[in-house]
């Protein structure tokens, strides 16, 4: 059996309605075989000054559970239970009384509540519970439960007026209980103080809802769809053909999604042909080079010409340095001929090593940006002066026929032979070790009286006496009397 009474109708038509939802789930489950219930709504307006902004309590043997109707649906985000708004739909809910959220709405009137209950009932009433009712369909994620578990056991957050009535069904039942008498007392005492100040609350306000009677198997159908949790179900749609109204708001949405992806079509086929011409500009621009302007000329031809006038500064100084080392180079060729060294300075002595000035740092101001050309340079140079130099101290000491011992001739390697050519005369010819003394960088070679290149052609009876007893190839070899070199001494 049901009770209610709503002291004031509420000045939200969305809060109105979602109580008369709220009514009607307690009255189907009260037919249905549940617990005496009383339904008290609009406790705001309860006369003598009471602070009590509640939107309703539900009393029941075994709990009284205060109601926060929120007439809105969507998907629910709770960050924070009991301060911070809530999101609802991404957007922040709308605040009661100075509280952030419903539960913090709730903790608010909570002490009122229960004093001004005791006062009614003569003793002590059941604790107190809360629950925010949402309109369907509402959903909120795992967190809300987590929170709601964790921090606040005496509230829920019920997803509809439908669910209402299961969710009181599994609230925690209070040791101290209120039977049925006292609770039709308590309805029939605010039926006298409440009727009489205003006038909307007739009696007839104060009903009672029996339950419709049934069969035994109608009764044990119904409680059990309740128990499956199928009462919370909503309706299907009725079968048929929609409306025309209905239709024709398909068609016009229909029409309003072609327009809008034909204009979104329209506004990508500009930006491609904007990007195609931005990226012809672009590769006509790398196409052509980029001559320079009236501003940049004098300046660039500036630089060119600092450039070149740096450069001929390398080449006077690589051309300077050059000259030296030919000097250098040409100064052994001022030295005393080999013939007339001391007879001590034979076969078997040591060498002395020649003279070369210290070298020390060429310290050049080269830029990076020449370093490479200069060093091919400076390379060139260097190959070309010791090449004159070679040449000019072979034109200055003629080669003729060697004389060489027989011992020596044994500790030195055999050498192959290679014919005259048509270019080539007898100064060409020469004997390898005196190439191989010539060619060390650091020693000038001491020549032996024996094996010296003679100026002169020795005479040929001396020449026939030694030439059997040379084992070499080039001395096997017939010799033709030398002819006496023209740049040679006299």
């Amino acid at each position: 059996m049901l009770y209610h009474c709503l002291l004031a109708p509420f000045a939200d038509a969305a809060q109105q309605a979602q109580y008369e939802a709220v009514r009607a789930a307690l009255a189907a489950a009260a037919a249905a075989g549940g617990p005496t219930t009383l339904l008290l709504g609009n406790l705001a307006a309860l006369p003598g000054g009471l602070a009590i902004d509640l939107d309703a309590l539900v009393l029941r043997p075994y709990q009284a559970t205060a109601l926060v109707l929120v007439p809105q649906n969507g998907s629910l985000r709770v960050p924070a239970l009991a301060h911070g708004a809530w999101q609802l739909n991404s957007q922040p809910l709308a605040s009661r009384g100075g509280a952030d959220n419903p539960y913090a709405h709730y903790w608010q009137q909570q002490a009122a509540v229960a004093g001004w209950l005791g006062a009614e009932l003569g003793q002590e009433p059941p604790p107190l519970a809360g629950a925010a009712v949402f309109a369907m369909p509402v959903t909120f994620g795992n967190e809300a439960e987590e929170h709601l578990r964790q921090t606040a056991g005496d509230f829920q957050l019920v997803r509809g007026p439908a669910q209402l009535p299961r969710r009181l069904q599994t609230a925690r039942a209070a040791a101290r209980t209120l039977d049925a008498e006292a609770l039709e007392a308590l309805a029939q005492r605010w039926q006298a103080a409440f009727g009489a100040e205003d006038e909307s609350n007739s009696p007839e306000q104060f009903d009672a809802t029996p339950g419709a009677p049934a069969g035994f198997w109608a009764q044990q159908a119904r409680q059990l769809w309740q128990w499956l949790g199928a009462a919370d179900v909503p309706a299907d749609p009725p079968y048929g053909d929609a409306t025309a109204a209905a239709l024709a708001q398909h068609e016009q949405l229909r029409r309003e999604l072609l327009a809008e992806l034909h204009q979104h079509r329209q506004a990508a086929a500009r930006h491609q042909a904007a990007h195609e011409q931005e990226f012809a500009q672009l590769r006509a621009q790398l196409a052509r080079p980029a001559a320079p302007t009236p501003s940049e000329r004098p300046e660039q031809a500036t630089q060119a010409a600092a450039r070149n006038q740096a450069l001929d500064e390398r080449i006077q100084q690589l051309g300077y340095l050059i000259e030296q080392l030919r000097v250098q180079v040409a100064a052994p060729a001022a030295r005393p001929s080999v013939a007339a060294l001391p007879a001590t300075h034979r076969a078997g002595a040591s060498s002395p090593k020649a003279y070369r000035p210290a070298r020390g740092p060429w310290q050049l101001p080269v830029q990076p940006r020449v370093a490479a050309r200069a060093a091919a340079r400076l390379v060139a140079g260097l190959a070309v002066a010791a090449g004159l130099g070679v040449g000019g101290w072979s034109l200055l000491h003629g080669w003729g026929p060697v004389r060489v011992r027989a011992p020596q001739l044994a500790q030195l390697a055999p050498v192959p032979f290679i014919g005259p050519t048509d270019n080539s005369d007898e100064a060409g010819f020469a004997d390898s070790t005196q190439t191989q003394e010539f060619l060390a960088p650091d020693v000038i070679p001491a020549t032996d009286t024996e094996t010296a290149v003679l100026r002169e052609a020795p005479p040929a009876s001396e020449a026939a006496r030694e030439a059997p007893a040379a084992p070499d190839s080039v001395l096997a070899i017939p010799v033709a009397p030398p002819v006496a070199d023209s740049l040679g001494p006299r």
